[in-house]
């Protein structure tokens, strides 16, 4: 190992600094590092200037010792007539990394203790900086000085040949199944922002469930199927299964005992579960959850309100089946796909991932101009303000909006005016009064 010499480059910025700056010396060289320092000659016979250009040029590394006199010095902006070696020293270091081509090897900042690093000048603030006032900092600047990093590079080992990974060309690989998913109308009013909600979530790696919900007839199983025929349409955009399930045809009749073993069972099947059988049902929705994560997949729950909670329970929107909350909850907290969940009440045992893995739309109902839109797709006849003003009256619910469209359709050759010929209801409740009507 040959002996490396350093050039220390500092500030008179007081006589306990110049100390600690000797003190900082004595140690390099005690530890058999040559420091070339002004406090070492009385008098070189080349003068200073000289004295300074020759050891910046020959020192195998130049410490700057970096204070904020040292700094104000170095950047020219020190009263005139002081601070002139600085000065010079700063012009000559500068002008190395100039020569240097930007490239810096041999200037190394340095911080005592009331150092900090908006002292360093400019062109060494990207090098790594040094704080010695600790043992590990000066071990650290040893190890940089004598070229011993504390971590060894290993030797660079063998590439491995592998075999090469079979690659889709198309969707034609992917497991599907969406026959269980209801048929609904292909055309879709005033959900472009919902769709678009849909597109971000499959396309966001921190989502992994999306709720939609709304009441009965909002048109929630329509935006799933215009939504899912259009990822088929482009091939399934990187999906390696979908999978399905309906829950609508269980109902939710007051009353009626509904779980989720038909499902589970089938989803233990389809996705290659040895026995769909063992285990408790928290234990078989975990061991879902686990086929489910092997492979980026699509799972689409639609209709879950027949096995939630409802309005009075302490809980409402609370999963009653445990195996479906095991599923769910697994899911959204860890998930390479995405969980599409269609219901008539917020899924409450989801609530804790709101807003960071999993988002919930409130779908709400249509807005006056597309329920406009919807009855004249229907072929009711009328002023697009008419039009509006039956949307809003029937409270831009689709379902609602449906009936009417066909009902006047049928009886009254489409004519918008002869809504008022419906009877009209006194039952508020939020679900159902406008469809009844």
């Amino acid at each position: 190992m040959t002996t490396p010499t350093v050039f220390i480059s500092y500030s008179h910025d007081s006589p306990e600094h110049a100390d600690r700056v000797l003190d900082l010396s004595n140690r390099l060289r005690a530890d058999g590092i040559d420091c070339i320092l002004d406090q070492y000659e009385s008098s070189p016979p080349e003068g200073w200037p000289r004295w300074m250009d020759k050891h910046i040029r020959r020192a195998d590394f130049v410490l700057m010792i970096c204070t904020e006199t040292y700094f104000r010095r170095v950047i020219g902006e020190e009263k005139p007539g002081t601070g002139l070696g600085v000065k010079w020293e700063g012009n000559l270091i500068y002008q190395h990394i100039y020569n240097a081509d930007t490239k810096n090897t041999r200037f190394i900042p340095v911080l005592f203790t009331e150092g900090r690093k908006e002292h360093i000048p400019t062109p060494l603030q990207g090098a790594t900086r040094y704080s010695i006032d600790t043992p590990v900092g000066y071990e650290d600047l040893y190890r940089r000085i004598t070229n011993q990093p504390s971590i060894t590079k290993p030797k660079l080992g063998k590439l491995r040949e592998l075999p090469p990974r079979e690659r889709r060309t198309d969707y034609l690989g992917i497991r599907i199944s969406t026959a269980k998913l209801p048929s609904t109308h292909p055309d879709l009013f005033g959900r472009g922002k919902e769709l678009a909600a849909l597109d971000r979530a499959w396309e966001d790696p921190h989502t992994n469930v999306l709720s939609l919900v709304a009441w009965g007839g909002v048109g929630k199983t329509a935006l799933v199927n215009k939504w899912l025929s259009q990822f088929a349409r482009d091939n399934y955009r990187g999906a390696e299964s979908v999978y399905v399930w309906s829950f609508y045809r269980q109902g939710a009749a007051e009353g009626r005992q509904v779980s989720a073993d038909q499902f589970i069972a089938a989803a233990l099947t389809w996705f290659g579960d040895p026995d769909p059988t063992h285990g408790s049902p928290w234990d078989k929705g975990g061991r879902l959850a686990e086929l489910v994560k092997k492979q980026r997949t699509l799972l689409i729950l639609d209709g879950l309100e027949p096995l939630q909670n409802t309005p009075p329970t302490e809980k409402p929107g609370e999963i009653k089946d445990r195996g479906l909350c095991s599923l769910l909850r697994e899911l959204a907290r860890q998930n390479p796909g995405l969980v599409i969940v269609t219901t008539r009440l917020t899924v409450d045992d989801l609530k804790d991932f709101k807003g960071s893995t999993g988002i919930e739309i409130d779908l709400g109902n249509l807005s006056p101009e597309a329920g406009a839109a919807y009855l004249a797709h229907l072929g009711v006849n009328g002023t697009t303000d008419k039009l509006e003003r039956a949307s809003e009256e029937f409270g831009g619910h689709a379902l609602a909006l449906t009936l009417l469209g066909s009902y006047l359709t049928t009886v009254y050759h489409g004519d918008v005016r002869q809504r008022d010929k419906i009877a009209r209801l006194t039952d508020d409740k939020k679900q159902g009064a406008h469809a009844r009507r």
